[in-house]
C-alpha cells in the first residue's frame, strides 16, 4: 500500500464547551495536537498518521526505541524484559515481563502477544498505514489469503494457529519468519506492532473491531488509560497507576483535534503544550512567543513527484484488476525522460525561495548514505532538453498533473508546472479538494487513467533504507503504486535483511542507491524539515522532538512539568 500523505486537519472549531471540559489545573495535565489528519479509530488496524501520539501513550510494544538516539534506531526493553535471535535473523524469542496488568486489570501473558502476531497476519488487508512487523512471521501469506477469501472468525479472529508464532510458556514467545529480517525486532517498536488484549478481541474480525465498542473506548498496558473521546474536539487520557515502568508523572494527556489557527493561538496563549508540524510559515511567528521552544526538525518524510510509470502493455494486460484495459497514460516509461522531469526542476531554488533553505534536498530516497559519485541532479533546463529530444518522447500530449488543495501544494506546484513547461513539456494542473485527490490518487486504482502525475509528501523513508523498499516490487503482471518494479532492486532491498552486520548491509543498500539515481522511478525533491513548538513548562523526557515526530509520544511516561 502506499504511503499516506497528509496534507491538512479538519475544520473543526474548537467550542467554549470543550475549552471547559479540557481545562483541568494546568499543573497537572498536558496536551498536544498534530497539524494533520485524525481517524478516532483505536486499534492497530489504523495506525497512521496522528494515531500514533495516541497509540504510545494507550498501548505497549514488545520493544521500544531509545529516542535519545538520533537514528531512532536503538532497540530497548519494553513489554519484553530480554530476547535472543538465532545467527540468521529468522527466529526470535521473547521473554516477557510478569508484571504488566492491562488497563481493565487482566494480567498479560504471551497469550496476547500470540494473539496479536496471529490477527494481524490474518488481516492484513484491513491494515492501513505502516505495517506492523507481525507480517514477515511464518504463515502469515497462507493465513492473510484464508482471511482474504473467507472473512470469518474462524479465518480472521485471531484464534487459528499460525506456524510462525509459539508461545514456550507464559511469559515466553518465539517467531520464525519466512525469511531472515535484521530489521524485524526494531519494526517490533512501531506503533501498528502493539500488543493487543486477548480476552476482549480473540474472535472478532476486522469488520466487528471497526463497529464495535473497542474502536472508541480501547484498553491497553500503556502509561495512560482512555477516558473520553469528543470528536471534532479532544481525546483525553489519565494516567496509569499500575503502569509497569512507573506511574506518569503528568495526571491528565489531551490530545487536541483543532485546527491550524487554533493550535497557533492555542501555543501563543499557553493553552497548548506541544504542536507538531505547525509549519514553516509559522516559524517566525512561534519564535516571538517568549514561552515557547521552537525547533526545526528534519523529518524522516519526503515531498516527491509521483509519476505513473506503468507501460501500455501493463494497462492492456486483461488478467489486471481491479479494472483491465485501461487506457494509456502519459508516456514515462524512459528513464532519460524521468531524468529531464528531475533536470528541469529547480529544488533547490524553490526551497531557498519557499522554505528559506531548511529542506534536505534529495537525490535518492532519505535514509540512504550519501555516496560518492550520484547524480546530484542540478537544475539544467539545457540537460532536460537533451534528454526529451533523445527519447523522442511525444511532448505534445498534456501531462495530468493532479495536486491536491493545500497551501504546501499551492505554493510549489506553479512552480513545477511553469518549469516543466520550459523544457517543452504541456503540463494541465487539476486541483482538488483533499479527500478527493487521496481518492484519486491512492484510493481507486479503477481510475488511474485520469492522472498521469502527482505531488505529495509524507512517508517514514528517512528512518531507514529498508522503508523505501514497499514501493520498489517485482511484479510486472500488476498494477502498483506508481507502476514502477525493477526486479533487481527488489532482489538486493530483500537480501539487505538477511545481513545482520550494518557494514554488510550498507554495501547492499549503495547498490541500491546507484539503481535509483540512475533510474530515477520518483524524483524525489526534499527531506521535509518539521516544525515544532513545546512550552518550556513541560520538560523531563520531551525535550527534542525526534525525525519521526509521531515516536514523541513513546517515553510520555517521562514527561513532566517544570517546576518555578
Amino acid at each position: 500500500m502506499r504511503r499516506v500523505f497528509v496534507l491538512t486537519i479538519t475544520a473543526i472549531m474548537v467550542t467554549t464547551a470543550f475549552a471547559i471540559a479540557a481545562a483541568p489545573p494546568r499543573a497537572t495535565s498536558v496536551s498536544i495536537a498534530r497539524l494533520a489528519e485524525f481517524v478516532p479509530v483505536f486499534h492497530p488496524i489504523n495506525a497512521q498518521s496522528n494515531q500514533y501520539l495516541l497509540f504510545y501513550p494507550l498501548f505497549s510494544q514488545l520493544v521500544k526505541l531509545d529516542l535519545t538516539d538520533g537514528s531512532l534506531q536503538r532497540v530497548v526493553p519494553d513489554l519484553a524484559q530480554k530476547w535472543t535471535v538465532n545467527a540468521n535473523a529468522t527466529v526470535f524469542t521473547f521473554s516477557l515481563r510478569k508484571d504488566v496488568k492491562w488497563h481493565d486489570g487482566n494480567r498479560l501473558t504471551a497469550d496476547d502477544v500470540v494473539f496479536t502476531a496471529t490477527w494481524a497476519a490474518q488481516n492484513q488487508a484491513a491494515h492501513i498505514g505502516l505495517k506492523p512487523a507481525f507480517f514477515s512471521i511464518k504463515d502469515a501469506a497462507r493465513a492473510a489469503s484464508a482471511c482474504a477469501a473467507e472473512k470469518t472468525i474462524a479465518k480472521c479472529g485471531g484464534t487459528e494457529p499460525l506456524a510462525g508464532v509459539k508461545k514456550i510458556d507464559t511469559f515466553t514467545v518465539q517467531f520464525t519468519l519466512e525469511e531472515p529480517n535484521a530489521l524485524f525486532l526494531r519494526n517490533l517498536a512501531d506503533a501498528p506492532s502493539s500488543i493487543m488484549p486477548k480476552h476482549l478481541l480473540a474472535g472478532k474480525t476486522a469488520e466487528q473491531i471497526n463497529r464495535g465498542e473497542f474502536k472508541t473506548r480501547p484498553v491497553g498496558t500503556g502509561p495512560y488509560k482512555f477516558v473520553r473521546f469528543r470528536p471534532g474536539q479532544f481525546v483525553e487520557l489519565a494516567a496509569n497507576r499500575d503502569y509497569f515502568k512507573g506511574a506518569p508523572k503528568i495526571d491528565r494527556f489531551f490530545y487536541k483535534d483543532i485546527t491550524a489557527e487554533t493550535a497557533l493561538a492555542q501555543l501563543e496563549s499557553a493553552e497548548l503544550d506541544v504542536g507538531l508540524s505547525v509549519g514553516p510559515d509559522n516559524l517566525d511567528r512561534l519564535s516571538r512567543v517568549g514561552h515557547l521552544n521552537v525547533q526545526v526538525v528534519p523529518s524522516a518524510g519526503v515531498a516527491v513527484l509521483l509519476l505513473l510509470v506503468e507501460s501500455a502493455q501493463q494497462r492492456a494486460n486483461p488478467t489486471l484488476a481491479p479494472k483491465p484495459g485501461m487506457k494509456p497514460g502519459w508516456d514515462f516509461t524512459d528513464k532519460r525522460v524521468r531524468q529531464a522531469i528531475y533536470y528541469a526542476i529547480d529544488r533547490r531554488g524553490i526551497n531557498n525561495k519557499l522554505y528559506g533553505g531548511r529542506n534536505k534536498i534529495l537525490w535518492n530516497p532519505p535514509g540512504f548514505v550519501k555516496y560518492p559519485g550520484l547524480n546530484e541532479y542540478p537544475f539544467d533546463p539545457g540537460k532536460a532538453k537533451e534528454l526529451l529530444a533523445q527519447s523522442r518522447v511525444d511532448l505534445s500530449k498534456p501531462i495530468r498533473f493532479i495536486v491536491a488543495d493545500d497551501p504546501d501544494s499551492r505554493r510549489v506546484t506553479p512552480i513545477i508546472k511553469d518549469q516543466l513547461e520550459a523544457v517543452g513539456f504541456k503540463i494541465e494542473l487539476r486541483s482538488m479538494d483533499l479527500s478527493t485527490w487521496e481518492k484519486t490518487a491512492f484510493g481507486d486504482a479503477t481510475i488511474r487513467d485520469q492522472w498521469d502525475m502527482t505531488y505529495a509528501f509524507g512517508g517514514s523513508e528517512g528512518l531507514h533504507p529498508s522503508r523505501s523498499s514497499i514501493y520498489f516490487l517485482c511484479e510486472p503482471e500488476k498494477l502498483h503504486d506508481t507502476g514502477y518494479y525493477n526486479c533487481e532492486m527488489r532482489k538486493l532491498f530483500n537480501e539487505a535483511l538477511t545481513k545482520a552486520n550494518p557494514a554488510d548491509q550498507d554495501k547492499i543498500y549503495e547498490r541500491i542507491a546507484r539503481i535509483f539515481n540512475e533510474e530515477m522511478p520518483e524524483p524525489y525533491f526534499w527531506q521535509v524539515s518539521g516544525v515544532h513548538a513545546i512550552n518550556k513548562r513541560v520538560g523531563g523526557g520531551l525535550r527534542r522532538i525526534p525525525m519521526f515526530e509521531r515516536y514523541v509520544t513513546m517515553n510520555a511516561e517521562t514527561w513532566e512539568i517544570a517546576r518555578r
